[in-house]
């Protein structure tokens, strides 16, 4: 049973009476469709060598409408026979419900309301609904996410509405609530990072190109160096945390003093590499460690391969200082705890 809700202001009596009217009025625009259709399509059998848009145009201007409508009106009426046309159910829920494959069976049982559950009548939104479409006037919570995200195909609208919302601090933190999310910014701020430090490295070799260093000059100038080795979250020089920027700068405004290793001999090319690479790695891992509990034993196996990392940057460390490529007192440590031993 169907619940009739009177709204106030309204005697029950009187509100019955515009709803049956409403709904006959209703059922005549249904039968004025369906019987066009009907008619349309006994018309088109008898077309003979004449194209189907040529018949419908020159129809439609005749009896003032398009030859879209009469196109619509056609189609509806041959997926629905006459004998299945619910007659309280309008021409659009008819409409939509075409390509349903069960739709006979469907249109006869009642559809439920999205927020109370409870049997309704058939209205466009639920037809809508019923093909897993977005209905016009979303009622869920998931109904109008969906409805907002659709809107927001374009990224550049997107972004501009995202950054809007984010001026909210409530949305903000709710944002940042979510781990999700977290990652995806933390994931946008490293990659924003990359484009500084690649800036900052082209501006460099511009501006030594544009000017050499005069002859004499000790200082070295080389924005690779300075930022090869910074880990995302790592402030730069111009760069803030993506959370909190405002005002990101140009290269050029981008300033960082460092050695110029890009005429290194490759060995050590590939320890800088390797070492930005790991230290990357670890940072962005981090986070999302730090939103779990750690057992004792998962505690013990990251002390154990943090102490393992240690003597490698140990004797990396003391192999770059002394230029000993022999056994030393870092390497024999470093195996001695690979083998569960020591010195």
């Amino acid at each position: 049973m169907v619940e009739e809700v009177v709204p106030p202001g309204y005697g029950e009596s009187e509100w019955r009476e515009y709803v049956a009217e409403g709904r006959r009025s209703i059922g005549r625009i249904m039968d004025a469709k369906f019987s066009l259709g009907d008619l349309v399509d006994r018309m088109l059998k008898r077309r003979g060598e004449s194209r189907v848009d040529d018949v419908l145009d020159e129809f439609g201007r005749q009896i003032g409408t398009t030859r879209s409508s009469l196109h619509d009106y056609r189609q509806v009426a041959r997926a629905w026979p006459e004998m299945e046309r619910h007659p309280e159910a309008a021409w659009n829920v008819h409409r939509i419900l075409c390509p349903h494959p069960g739709r006979f069976e469907l249109i006869r049982t009642l559809p439920l309301d999205p927020v109370t559950g409870k049997p309704t009548r058939w209205t466009t939104d639920h037809a809508l609904r019923a093909m897993e479409s977005i209905p016009q006037t979303p009622v869920t919570r998931e109904e109008k996410v969906e409805r907002v995200r659709r809107e927001l195909r374009s990224d550049d609208l997107a972004a501009e509405v995202v950054g809007k919302l984010l001026e909210r601090p409530l949305v903000a933190k709710r944002v940042v609530n979510t781990r999700g999310s977290r990652r995806s910014l933390r994931d946008a701020e490293t990659e924003r990072h990359e484009e500084l430090r690649q800036e900052a490295v082209d501006a460099r070799d511009m501006a030594a190109l544009e000017a050499p260093p005069e002859s004499g000059t000790d200082v070295q100038t080389g924005g690779e160096a300075a930022l090869a080795d910074v880990a995302p979250g790592d402030p730069v020089a111009g760069d803030v945390p993506l959370s909190l920027e405002e005002d990101v700068p140009e290269a050029a405004e981008v300033e960082a003093a460092g050695v110029d290793f890009r005429e290194s001999p490759s060995v050590v090319l590939e320890v800088i590499g390797l070492a930005t690479t790991f230290s990357r790695a670890l940072r962005a891992s981090i986070p999302d460690l730090q939103q779990i509990d750690v057992n004792e034993a998962g505690q013990a196996a990251v002390r154990e391969v943090l102490d393992k990392v240690r003597e490698a940057c140990d004797w990396c460390d003391e192999s770059v200082q002394s230029g000993r490529s022999g056994m030393d007192h870092a390497l024999a440590r470093m195996l001695g705890s690979e083998r569960g031993g020591g010195e």
